[in-house]
């Protein structure tokens, strides 16, 4: 397995319910939240296959918690060969 480095933007800024929801949701290896001028983030280190189950893992996650993904950010040197 391979540990995947990326950013969840949120469609919505989390609520503390939906924080708690989300350390519930990663059994202990939670993302980091964070805010951003409005914007919701959560921060993941993800011990994946793929770059595919990496994201789906994010996913899933933070659809469990009650939040929407509205895109990932990935940085260039994450990916560079």
């Amino acid at each position: 397995m391979t540990r995947y480095h990326f950013d969840a933007v949120l469609a919505t800024e989390p609520t503390d319910a939906q924080t708690d929801a989300v350390y519930e949701a990663f059994d202990g290896d939670p993302p980091t939240l964070s805010t951003r001028a409005g914007t919701g983030y959560a921060l993941f280190h993800v011990d994946a296959e793929s770059w595919d189950d990496a994201f789906r893992t994010a996913a899933s996650g933070l659809r469990q918690a009650g939040l929407s993904v509205e895109h990932f950010e990935v940085e260039p040197e994450a990916v560079a060969a």
